[in-house]
């Protein structure tokens, strides 16, 4: 997966997560990861949004890898905190 504020996973996996084929249940399954270790959520949990987001063409696979970058906390969406 990833860690810090990049998430690379694999393209497919990706689109079957979009497209309802793979659930998040089964996602975090196949990385043997708690609910509460989940990059996406705690990203969300922590008001980053993202910001960009890249397909690396992998020839010599059957899949591309994708990295998703998230900004800082956007005060939109981020928890309230006392500055």
């Amino acid at each position: 997966m990833g860690s810090g504020v990049n998430v690379e996973m694999s393209a497919r996996e990706l689109l079957e997560i979009l497209a309802g084929a793979k659930t998040v249940a089964e996602f975090e399954k196949d990385y043997a990861m708690q609910p509460h270790s989940n990059p996406f959520r705690q990203m969300l949990t922590a008001g980053r949004l993202i910001s960009k987001t890249t397909v690396e063409r992998i020839s010599e696979k059957d899949n591309d890898v994708v990295t998703i970058k998230f900004g800082p906390p956007d005060p939109a969406v981020a928890p309230f905190r006392v500055p």
